[in-house]
């Protein structure tokens, strides 16, 4: 972000990394368990609405978006293990 406000171009902040060896690696493992556990928030909110208000509609709302939560949050910790294993055999 420094190189971009200093007026680098993007071939040069490119370069700069490559001749420093800098890699970015994305934080799969803890956006996934971060989204997990978001999920199952919302699954205790669909939980607590259906005890209390008995509304089968925000309770159907609700269990879609922790499903989707879910398979999505599942989905990064899997990237993240695959990931690390193919690091591991490419060197």
């Amino acid at each position: 972000m420094y190189l971009l406000e200093k007026g680098e171009t993007l071939e040069n902040i490119i370069a700069i990394q490559k001749r420093n060896n800098f890699k970015f690696v994305f934080p799969w493992l803890t956006t996934g368990v971060v989204g997990f556990g978001l999920s199952l928030a919302f699954l205790l909110i669909a939980l607590f609405v259906y005890h209390f208000e008995q509304d089968l509609e925000l309770l159907k709302g609700l269990l879609i978006t922790f499903i989707l939560g879910a398979c999505v949050s599942v989905s990064f910790v899997i990237n993240h293990f695959i990931r690390k294993k193919l690091e591991k055999k490419n060197g």
